[in-house]
């Protein structure tokens, strides 16, 4: 029981430390020296809800998700003009990055998402 309440409070924890950030802003302000799942997070969600949705799927690919839905840099500038297979990206992305099935990406899931791209290559 002691070693569930430890673990669950380490959970909590991870989670609260990964999802908190206040200073989101609609602009891309990260660095391209490495992969990494919290700038890609920042960089997809543009609304600062917390989560990737479906209107920031267009984001996707821009901010350094690859065509095989892997996680790659994410560029220090990108053109945000649209893709006209944007949606079927998007809900294969979902598909295999949306643990919980909410219709929504957390941090937490990307970061899942993006060690296990890296795990299988």
């Amino acid at each position: 029981m002691r070693n569930l309440h430890l673990t669950l409070s380490l959970a909590v924890s991870l989670l609260v430390a990964g999802c908190v950030n206040n200073n989101i802003e609609p602009t891309l302000k990260t660095s391209s020296a490495s992969v990494s799942s919290k700038g890609l997070f920042e960089c997809i969600n543009r609304n600062g809800n917390g989560y990737i949705d479906r209107s920031e799927h267009v984001y996707l690919r821009p901010c350094g998700i690859t065509e095989d839905l892997a996680c790659g840099n994410v560029p220090d500038s990108f053109d945000e003009s649209s893709n006209t297979d944007t949606v079927q990206f998007g809900s294969r992305f979902l598909q295999l990055a949306d643990a919980d099935g909410d219709g929504r990406i957390s941090s937490l899931e990307l970061r899942a998402h993006c060690n296990n791209m890296t795990v299988k290559k």
